[in-house]
């Protein structure tokens, strides 16, 4: 798919996660789109196409040392 494809089905609100080039010169871009239910989305493009994408849980509780 590409990146047009995808965002005009899960829509715009996203953001840049990272943005760079390849060893060919290539753009490679990764967007994330958080979920209701503390679960983010990345999607890799490599000159706009999808190439991969993974879900990753966001912790929104976070446990401080209390360790002096």
């Amino acid at each position: 798919m590409s990146k047009d494809q995808v965002v005009s089905i899960l829509g715009k609100d996203y953001l840049i996660a990272s943005s760079s080039k390849n060893d060919y010169g290539k753009p490679v871009e990764i967007l994330a789109y958080k979920s209701d239910s503390n679960e983010e989305y990345k999607l890799k493009f490599v000159n706009d196409q999808l190439m991969e994408w993974n879900r990753e849980f966001i912790n929104k509780y976070i446990i401080k040392d209390s360790s002096p």
